[in-house]
């Protein structure tokens, strides 16, 4: 399954003006919790991530699609991090976008599974197919899939690639 990150579309664009002679090649988002197990099974069963390194302070974790979508889960006040690697994340204000190809697939399969649905599978006028569930830190996953249509008061808010663009006129 192939997951993309929301996130990491708002991190390139605001960081491509600084890297431009160093593009990115991987993302990985990284929650600082004392539940790496728990976290690390989740993403495991759900979503199908494979650890790639881990002992008793540190998982890291790759999609089993793409090795360009990376999670890693770290204890909170390690010492041999740095003080902004060292508190806990609180639980509230961060959302995840994973988009795969079919999302009632995966929500029935999540469902059964017996996973808490925050967020119940629904159609919206921007063009997504999606629902919620929460991990166990405490961050807000949204299992999205594009969807074709899309109404007429969203079709404006999307930025058109450089191909799509008119030519200036004279």
């Amino acid at each position: 399954m192939k997951a993309v990150l929301s996130l990491a579309l708002f991190l390139v664009c605001s960081l491509s003006s600084f890297a431009m002679d160093q593009p990115l090649q991987t993302m990985t988002y990284g929650v600082i919790s004392e539940k790496i197990e728990a976290s690390r099974d989740f993403y495991a069963k759900h979503f199908g991530f494979k650890v790639v390194f881990q002992n008793e302070w540190y998982i890291h974790m790759v999609s089993d699609t793409d090795a360009r979508f990376q999670i890693a889960f770290m204890k909170p006040n390690h010492p041999t991090q740095p003080p902004v690697f060292q508190p806990g994340f609180a639980g509230k204000g961060l959302f995840i976008t994973l988009e795969v190809k079919d999302v009632k697939a995966l929500y029935k399969k999540i469902k059964a599974a017996g996973v808490t649905i925050s967020y119940e599978l629904a159609d919206e006028a921007w063009g997504e197919r999606h629902f919620a569930i929460v991990d166990p830190n405490g961050v807000a996953l949204n299992i999205s899939q594009r969807l074709e249509t899309v109404s007429e008061t969203y079709k404006d808010g999307f930025v058109k690639p450089e191909t799509e663009k008119s030519a200036p006129q004279d």
